[in-house]
């Protein structure tokens, strides 16, 4: 019996342990990311200083960049920013940030795709050679022209740590259901030691 107990005991101890040190992985996973997402928030930020103030330059070359638009991506930002210390917690959240964030790409994608790529057929080489018409407006509104050309990276960037960090804490929740219906169904000691009481008092009888 003390042999025994002395296993339990140290079973429950190795137990505590455990669960000490994943909080302390999940404390430092979870501080790390929500830095990551405060970053996300200053990215979104920069559009206040690319479309001066809310003007309407990054608008004339795609109007989902209007006044409005760019007003918009601040309040996104500013939603990453609020959420920064209860990522584990959202999951769901990061998620819709992922697939905004996956709309931006592929809005990025198409404007590089139809205003900056083109190609004209040299008949004489008998090859389609690629131009770029950044070389061409780059003088009249650099601003313009980086923001145009750079913002879709970070938009994929971003989009897949709210996508991984959706997934993670996903899983994190699920398991730890898991758990506690595990424990729930789990025979405590002290109905063990009430049927033993029971059984003997009957045999006593």
């Amino acid at each position: 019996m003390r042999e025994r107990e002395k296993q339990n005991q140290q079973l429950v101890y190795y137990q505590e342990t455990q669960k000490q040190k994943g909080l302390q992985n999940n404390i430092m996973d979870k501080w790390e990311i929500g830095r990551l997402y405060l970053l996300a928030c200053l990215y979104n930020l920069h559009i206040i200083l690319f479309s001066k103030f809310f003007s309407n330059d990054l608008g004339s070359v795609d109007p989902l960049f209007q006044k409005e638009g760019c007003f918009l991506i601040v309040l996104w930002g500013l939603a990453y920013a609020s959420v920064s210390n209860i990522v584990d917690r959202c999951y769901l959240l990061s998620l819709v940030f992922a697939l905004e964030k996956i709309f931006y790409s592929i809005r990025w994608m198409m404007v590089i795709q139809t205003r900056y790529v083109h190609c004209y057929y040299d008949y004489q080489n008998k090859q389609c050679i690629l131009t770029d018409k950044l070389l061409g407006y780059f003088h009249d509104d650099p601003m313009t022209e980086i923001f145009f050309m750079s913002y879709g990276i970070g938009d994929v960037v971003f989009g897949l740590l709210f996508f991984y960090s959706a997934i993670k804490y996903w899983n994190v929740e699920n398991k730890n259901k898991n758990n506690i219906q595990k424990h729930d169904y789990e025979p405590s000691s002290t109905t063990d030691n009430k049927i033993i009481i029971t059984d003997e008092t009957k045999k006593s009888k």
